[in-house]
């Protein structure tokens, strides 16, 4: 297993491994190399260019390291950063004239369309906030007496912790305690393979670890619909 970090957290690759079987991404093209979508920045012991690459991305793009995770291979230590994409900007301006408005028919107010994106996302929000209350709520205590908040797997490495509290995803006291951990359990198996001395310690854990069905928790299911709007 080869080390390498990625958005600045520690972890472990199998040599020749490619970047999209290490990190969580977005590939509509099934890993073809064509849309561009699993852009990275990597740096370190990687493949050389792929025809694709060099095709899509621009030598600017190329001399800051960034790469296809789909087309490129871990072949030593190397460092992995994802790419946040950046918000899309409405244009206002245009060709329309200046022109006398005549309305036809008396303004009755504004008509709002909440597209299945935003539901979504509404949705999805308030499954996380709403465990993690009731999660709380269970061990009796309250976020600011959290002394560490650990965010693991692909959901982490895309989460900007201090957006996700503006919207209500986490309570704002867990965000400077947050922690990304990454691909926990890929790292955790390299720890295991590498020292013996963590088996009893990880079956230690894995006893005190407790499951908790939320779908079955009254308590869950009316956080649930609270959480349901995003925060002002």
């Amino acid at each position: 297993m080869i080390p390498i970090t990625i958005n600045g957290q520690p972890s472990y690759a199998e040599n020749g491994a490619l970047l999209s079987e290490v990190i969580s991404i977005a590939m509509p093209c099934a890993g073809k190399g064509k849309c561009g979508k699993c852009r990275v920045v990597a740096k370190g012991a990687l493949s050389s260019l792929s025809d694709e690459e060099k095709k899509h991305l621009t030598a600017e793009k190329i001399a800051g390291g960034v790469r296809f995770a789909c087309c490129t291979r871990v072949l030593g230590e190397a460092e992995i950063t994802t790419i946040q994409e950046g918000s899309s900007k409405i244009k206002t301006d245009g060709i329309m004239p200046s022109f006398a408005r005549k309305p036809l028919f008396k303004r009755l107010g504004a008509a709002i369309d909440i597209g299945t994106t935003t539901l979504a996302a509404q949705l999805a929000k308030s499954a996380v906030c709403a465990g993690l209350q009731t999660i709380l709520s269970m061990k009796g205590i309250q976020p600011p007496q959290v002394k560490n908040f650990v965010i693991a797997g692909g959901f982490g490495s895309y989460l900007d912790v201090e957006s996700a509290a503006k919207i209500g995803l986490i309570p704002p006291q867990l965000a400077p305690k947050a922690h990304i951990a990454g691909n926990a359990a890929l790292s955790g198996a390299a720890m295991l393979l590498l020292n013996s001395n963590f088996i009893k310690k990880s079956e230690a854990l894995a006893k005190s670890a407790v499951t908790l069905e939320l779908s079955s928790s009254a308590e869950f299911m009316e956080l649930y619909v609270e959480n349901m709007m995003f925060e002002d």
